[in-house]
């Protein structure tokens, strides 16, 4: 399947079997958390605890230029292909799936997802074993997932998206078997830096200039890229009702 339209970077690249889920458009609202936010220094250092336990995979080249342990780099109009965005997002910003066990507040949950649409789509694949997911809106890597099911019971892997860097905290300590990465999806073929408000647990991106924090933006192109991927088995779109810009 090829998807058209905004996602110019989609089409670059052979998907098949792609799934979209649509899910929270604006029908159920999320229970905001009461903690405050999360100081991205805090996820710095346990993205570099991650890193210390994780499973580094081929895919993070060791002679590149880039290294983990860089200061915090921003692209804005950075052309999706990019060479040095690319090795960024491989060296710096996306990190490796967990070899640690799962660290989950429910292991004897099934299926997580908010609907129970993953025994749907599990029907739908045929138990499919082995396959490649990317979530968009992963939130913390165990509530409402998509995609923990296919992992734990399917021996799937995966990329799991999160702008929201408390979220992402939470995620990365979850020790999903997938790869994780800390930005948002342009719309556009290029990377680009916008203003991302949290409220507790749930955020979303701004359009007001004088709110929020400053966040990166990549397309999903840029992301397959870096891991060396041409196929997406599943992908699952939730955030927050921002599924049809």
């Amino acid at each position: 399947m090829t998807v058209n339209g905004n996602f110019r970077s989609i089409v670059r690249i052979p998907l098949v079997k792609v799934l979209f889920i649509l899910t929270a458009i604006c029908l159920i609202a999320r229970i905001s958390s009461n903690r405050s936010d999360i100081d991205t220094q805090d996820v710095a250092k346990l993205i570099q605890s991650q890193l210390n336990n994780g499973n580094p995979s081929p895919a993070f080249r060791t002679g590149g230029k880039v290294k983990r342990g860089t200061v915090e780099k921003l692209f804005n109009g950075t052309a999706d292909d990019d060479p040095e965005l690319v090795e960024y997002m491989r060296e710096v910003k996306i990190l490796p799936p967990s070899k640690q066990p799962y660290n989950l507040s429910r292991p004897k949950q099934v299926d997580a997802s908010q609907f129970g649409q993953t025994r749907d789509l599990d029907r739908m694949l045929h138990n499919m074993t082995g396959g490649f997911f990317v979530e968009v809106g992963a939130h913390n890597g165990e509530d409402l997932s998509n995609t923990l099911y296919f992992e734990r019971y399917r021996n799937w892997t995966g990329l799991l998206i999160e702008a929201g860097p408390p979220l992402f905290k939470k995620l990365v300590t979850k020790n999903r078997k997938a790869y994780a990465v800390n930005v948002c999806l342009s719309l556009k073929p290029e990377a680009s830096i916008v203003n991302f408000i949290t409220v507790g647990y749930n955020g979303r991106i701004t359009g007001k200039t004088d709110a929020g924090a400053s966040i990166q933006c990549v397309p999903l192109y840029t992301l397959m890229l870096a891991l060396g991927r041409n196929q997406i088995d599943l992908f699952s779109l939730d955030i927050e009702g921002d599924e049809l810009k």
